[in-house]
């Protein structure tokens, strides 16, 4: 996430957007972006399992941390999204 934080005021001049969204709660999601210095919006709250089956399955929950892999969702032009794992 650092990476597109550096580069979002770039993206944003080739009018690429840039989000996050976490199933993590406000408080941690808020704390993960101080800490970060992230420069772009960061979501919170997405319910685990049901956000992990949309984005298919390289978002499948861990279940020994009850938590969704890091990764980034691309979007193409014809309105669909590609997964890939976070390097983190």
């Amino acid at each position: 996430m650092a990476a597109f934080s550096k580069a979002y005021a770039r993206l944003q001049e080739e009018g690429i957007g840039v989000v996050a969204a976490s199933t993590d709660p406000l408080e941690k999601a808020r704390a993960t972006a101080e800490e970060q210095s992230l420069t772009f919006p960061v979501g919170h709250g997405l319910p685990l399992r049901e956000t992990a089956s949309r984005v298919g399955e390289a978002g499948w929950p861990e279940t020994e941390r009850d938590a969704a892999r890091d990764q980034v969702l691309t979007g193409r032009g014809d309105g669909s999204m590609r997964a890939g794992f976070s390097n983190r």
